[in-house]
């Protein structure tokens, strides 16, 4: 067999008061560790391990001119990295191409996106450190798809030169409403909605009889609580329809408001109907709390009075209106 060689050991207690000669070796047999003497200082010096588990916390600056791979690293202060494009390469071993880059470059620090190579990047954030703007890019790391413009105090959102307090190119949808000129309820805009409908015309507010006409179109835009609607019904055939009854337009897009709120007038033109001798204006009404128009002649020193079935020539009257009317 191989000479065997032994040193002097010892526990750590046993090296507190052991002061060894000059560039002797010896064994701390609690800790499994060597250390080596200089013939003066009790203890001598303990030498690291192989895997650095007896190693304590760096308390000195260190300059490294390289690359520095380290498993873990525990640093309380500040870790300095000097260079033109300073970086920090961030690579994970679990994934594919999907690493992350950190680095400063003409004054601006970015987080990248990058392959296993280190060479294709996509640019994921920046901020200007000139002027503290902040930018979002898309998925290709091409442009600039979020900014917010320190100086001036704006946001935009697909615009990278936001001109307004918050600048969006592109639709906007949100599930609650929009605050304008203030933060009260009457601020707030909780609601937009345009599209067609189709009017009915009926011989009753609700059930009765109801007409047909060659054209019916319904056209409505409802900003908040107020409801803009343009209709057109053309060669109307009041066959089946009780003449002596109220004419009357049904099925609007929305039900009116209560009380005098619900109570508009609109615009009215009419072609072949038959008004009072002493008629000097006609308009159409909502009723409140109701789903349908009204039309009504100003008669002349007189109240007013509903446009009756019988007053249309069947098969070739026309009813044109506009009307802007109010909702809960």
């Amino acid at each position: 067999m191989p000479t065997q060689l032994q040193i002097r050991r010892g526990s750590t207690s046993d090296h507190t008061s052991f002061t060894g000669a000059a560039g002797e070796l010896t064994v701390n047999t609690t800790k499994d560790t060597v250390l080596v003497h200089d013939g003066s200082t009790a203890g001598g010096f303990e030498l690291a391990r192989a895997d650095g588990s007896n190693l304590n916390a760096i308390t000195n600056d260190i300059t490294v001119t390289g690359t520095v791979n380290a498993q873990t690293a525990d640093i309380s202060t500040k870790v300095i990295v000097n260079g033109t494009t300073p970086r920090l390469e961030l690579f994970e071993s679990d994934v594919t191409d999907l690493n992350t880059r950190i680095r400063v470059t003409s004054g601006n620090l970015q987080i990248q996106s990058t392959d296993d190579a280190g060479t294709t990047t996509q640019t994921r954030v920046a901020i200007d450190n000139s002027d503290g703007e902040f930018a979002l890019y898309n998925a290709a790391g091409a442009a600039k798809k979020l900014v917010w413009d320190a100086t001036n105090l704006r946001l935009g959102i697909n615009n990278a030169t936001p001109t307004q307090t918050l600048d969006v190119t592109g639709d906007i949808q949100t599930s609650g409403g929009i605050y304008v000129g203030g933060s009260a309820e009457a601020n707030k805009l909780d609601d937009y909605e345009e599209g067609t409908f189709d009017p009915e015309i009926a011989d009753a507010s609700s059930g009765g009889n109801t007409g047909t006409a060659t054209s019916l179109e319904g056209y409505y835009t409802k900003v908040g609580q107020q409801v803009v609607v343009t209709l057109k019904i053309e060669n109307i055939d009041t066959t089946g329809m009780t003449a002596a009854n109220n004419l009357f337009i049904r099925d609007l897009p929305f039900t009116a408001a209560s009380g005098a709120k619900g109570q508009s007038q609109g615009s009215l033109r009419l072609d072949r109907v038959n008004l009072d001798a002493n008629c000097c204006g006609i308009v159409c009404a909502t009723a409140g709390n109701g789903s349908y128009l009204t039309l009504r002649q100003t008669i002349n020193n007189a109240s007013d009075a509903q446009i009756k079935v019988q007053d249309f020539t069947s098969g070739s009257a026309d009813i044109f209106a506009t009307i802007t009317y109010f909702v809960s």
